[in-house]
């Protein structure tokens, strides 16, 4: 089965669909169907681009909906050359892989019925082929043990992992009540009990679950009674600007730094990211150097 993971990739192609082309914007319509680019004999219609692309023009100003279709445009085309030689290199995706990924994918996920399943198992095939690309054209990469130490030393700050605290919160808005709830806490009632009755918005929909924060991400008032808890214990009344909290500490992990045998997979997938991003970055430059790309700047500015 291809390996899931489309994460790289979509980053690539947001990335390089930055790419700006200063060709003549001077195309016309083909049987009043607007043409957004063309490139040697291939075009994108408008039709297509805003059929990949819903852009609510009232969440954008003018000038970022420029930008924002021109960035969008650009990655359109990027994945079209990929396409082009993906073709070249014969790469297909068999209608067993196509079924087997898009249950994996999609319908395992939503039980009811799909609307327009078709359009999504053309977007899935599309999303398969390039990945198929971009292992085969870049696979050839591997890093030494020695490099990857090197890595591991240089960046030793990124590898220290501070005090983890997993907790459980009820909020509520008043002080009263807050105190009630405390007081029936302390006579036995059960936290997870309390924090589903009376927890109130934002925490209510998910009242009951465990959060978990690394030191430095809570409030300072949170922070100095969260990781003074012991496991197992609630706080007492914490008052913030939102309102009153209690928290029941679940569990706890002490900082740490993660020794070089436990980061080194981590280390080697992210440097074959990086090295196979700027490899990427040269091919796709000079694969459009080869493409007389025009684009309509008229309809991208409208």
């Amino acid at each position: 089965m291809i390996k899931r993971n489309f994460l790289f990739l979509i980053a690539l192609l947001l990335i390089l669909g930055s790419f700006s082309c200063k060709q003549n914007h001077k195309l016309k319509d083909v049987k009043h169907e607007v043409i957004v680019a063309t490139f040697n004999g291939n075009q994108i219609t408008q039709a297509e681009f805003e059929e990949q692309f819903n852009i609510p023009e009232a969440s954008v100003t003018e000038y970022n909906l420029y930008s924002l279709r021109l960035e969008l445009l650009n990655l359109l085309i990027n994945e079209k050359l990929i396409l082009l030689e993906a073709e070249e290199m014969n790469i297909k995706i068999s209608d067993e892989v196509l079924t087997e990924e898009f249950n994996y994918r999609i319908h395992k996920r939503f039980h009811a019925e799909i609307e327009d399943k078709d359009k999504l198992l053309k977007t899935l095939k599309t999303q398969l082929i390039i990945l198929e690309f971009m292992k085969r054209k870049f696979s050839n990469i591997s890093f030494t043990k020695k490099e990857l130490r090197e890595y591991y030393n240089q960046n030793s700050d990124s590898f220290y992992e501070p005090d983890e605290a997993s907790v459980m919160q009820i909020f509520v808005l008043t002080e009263n009540l807050a105190s009630e709830i405390h007081a029936q806490l302390k006579k036995g009632k059960k936290f997870e009990v309390m924090a589903k009755e009376f927890n109130e918005h934002p925490y209510k929909e998910n009242a009951g679950s465990i959060q978990t924060y690394r030191k430095g991400e809570l409030p300072q008032e949170f922070e100095v009674v969260v990781f003074k808890l012991r496991r197992g214990k609630f706080s007492k009344v914490v008052k913030s600007n939102y309102g009153f909290h209690i928290f029941k500490l679940k569990s706890k992990k002490m900082a740490r730094v993660v020794e070089f045998k436990e980061a080194e997979n981590m280390i080697r997938n992210k440097l074959t990211e990086q090295a196979i991003e700027k490899k990427f970055k040269i091919w796709i430059t000079k694969e459009r150097s080869k493409f007389d790309i025009k684009i309509n700047h008229k309809y991208l500015e409208k």
